[in-house]
């Protein structure tokens, strides 16, 4: 599974991608984005229950603060829908969609068990 916990001192709103072709295979390229979930400080929230590797080795995330006095982002465009929820296939454009830049995780191989991201200061 994979899991977001939030050690920053403020709400944060992350969301996730990954490659997925059973739900976004032929236009989609076979990427999935999903978001926005909202996680207090303290607090964390699964964002997907299956075995993370089974799905994909890399992952991409990106959190911003409710304030926005911060922003965790990498290097990968990605669409997603701002500021509400979403479960779009990456390239399937919509005038309704934003572009963030997503940070890369390589979960390696793990077969089991949680997959744990912190966000912090």
């Amino acid at each position: 599974m994979m899991t977001f916990c939030n050690s920053y001192r403020s709400r944060i709103w992350t969301a996730v991608s990954f490659h997925d072709d059973e739900f976004c295979g032929g236009e989609g390229g076979g990427w999935r984005n999903r978001g926005w979930w909202g996680i207090d400080p303290g607090a964390c929230v699964q964002v997907h229950s299956g075995i993370v590797s089974n799905v994909n080795r890399y992952w991409y995330v990106y959190a911003e603060a409710a304030d926005l006095s911060r922003k965790w982002e990498g290097a990968f465009r990605t669409y997603v829908k701002d500021p509400d929820s979403f479960d779009i296939c990456d390239g399937i454009a919509s005038s309704a969609y934003v572009v963030r830049n997503f940070a890369q995780i390589d979960t390696g191989d793990v077969q089991s068990g949680p997959s744990r991201l912190g966000v912090s200061r």
